[in-house]
C-alpha cells in the first residue's frame, strides 16, 4: 500500500470585494437588505419577513483600513469575513504552489 500526502480541498467559490480604506464610500441595496460604507463604518439596515415572523436587524460594523468585504447581492450584500482567511486568485496560486513544493520534498 502506498502513503499519499492529504490536504483539504480548497474552497473554490468566490466574490466581488472591496478592501477599505478611511475614504471608502459605498451603498449598496437589494429586497433584503439596505447598506452604506463611510469613515470605516458599514451601516446594515436588514429586514426578513414570511408568514411567521418578522425580523429587523440594524447592523454597525466598525472597519480597519485594509479591511476586506466580500459582496453577496443575492441576499446579504457587504460582509466582513471573520476567522477565514480570503485572499486574490493569485495569492491562491501562489499558497498553492508553495504547499506544492512542500509535498514534493516529502515524496523525494
Amino acid at each position: 500500500m502506498k502513503k499519499e500526502v492529504y490536504v483539504l480541498l480548497p474552497e473554490t467559490k468566490c466574490w466581488y470585494g472591496v478592501k477599505v480604506g478611511k475614504n471608502t464610500k459605498l451603498t449598496f441595496e437589494n429586497e433584503f437588505v439596505k447598506q452604506k460604507i463611510e469613515d470605516l463604518v458599514l451601516y446594515s439596515d436588514t429586514i426578513e419577513e414570511n408568514e411567521e415572523f418578522k425580523s429587523e436587524v440594524y447592523l454597525k460594523v466598525n472597519l480597519r483600513e485594509g479591511d476586506i468585504l466580500l459582496l453577496e447581492e443575492e441576499k446579504r450584500g457587504y460582509f466582513l469575513p471573520r476567522d477565514i482567511p480570503i485572499g486574490t486568485i493569485d495569492e491562491a496560486f501562489n499558497e498553492l504552489d508553495f504547499l506544492r513544493k512542500q509535498i514534493d520534498k516529502i515524496k523525494e
